[in-house]
């Protein structure tokens, strides 16, 4: 299960020591700046981390430097919960996030908030249920509360790789599942530290 963990991984964020920068040496000055929080349309940054650098079940994942901070959150099956309620990064750290739903037959998706603004974006994505066009939107609702959303529903064996930079401001940043009504049971913190 962990071999195919990490080659589903790999796969995900396109790693291949082959094809790693055109095979040039690793040098300071080659390593990409920090891609900035993004919409659900917006494509991955170029540089990928190795699948080996990667840190299975954990919260918390410290990287070396200049490296992303590789995090891994999952669905707890017949639950409608994240694996974890709560994530650790470092102000304006570079962040991974690989979102999988490995078990789980509802689709769900990754919406990180502003603090204090869980039950507002929450009740705008429950008002989605009215919106013939609410599957075509993700059920993402329209909100200037959202820092980063996910770029898709997640279904049964699917994943999500979500990069962005973390808040620069440090506090408890909540992340939530927008599919009308999960939110309630589908939420965690992002603690965002100094």
């Amino acid at each position: 299960m962990k071999k195919l963990f990490v080659s589903l991984f790999a796969a995900l964020i396109g790693v291949s020591a082959l094809n790693a920068q055109d095979a040039k040496p690793a040098a300071a000055d080659t390593k990409p700046a920090a891609p900035e929080a993004k919409p659900a349309d917006a494509k991955p940054a170029d540089a990928k981390p190795s699948a080996t650098d990667a840190k299975p079940a954990t919260a918390e994942a410290k990287p070396a430097a200049g490296d992303a901070t590789k995090l891994m959150l999952g669905v707890v099956p017949n639950v409608m919960q994240y694996d974890k309620k709560e994530l650790t990064v470092k102000a304006g750290a570079k962040v991974m996030l690989l979102f999988r739903n490995e078990k789980c037959p509802l689709q769900h998706n990754f919406i990180l908030l502003k603090p204090g603004t869980k039950d507002t974006v929450g009740a705008l994505a429950d008002k989605m249920l009215t919106d013939p066009e609410a599957l075509k939107k993700l059920y993402l609702p329209d909100s200037k509360d959202i820092i980063v959303k996910g770029a898709k529903l997640i279904g049964i064996g699917q994943s999500d790789l979500i990069e962005f930079t973390a808040p620069a401001e440090a506090g408890d940043y909540p992340y939530i599942c927008t599919f009308p009504g999960h939110w309630r049971l589908m939420n965690g913190v992002l603690k965002v530290t100094k």
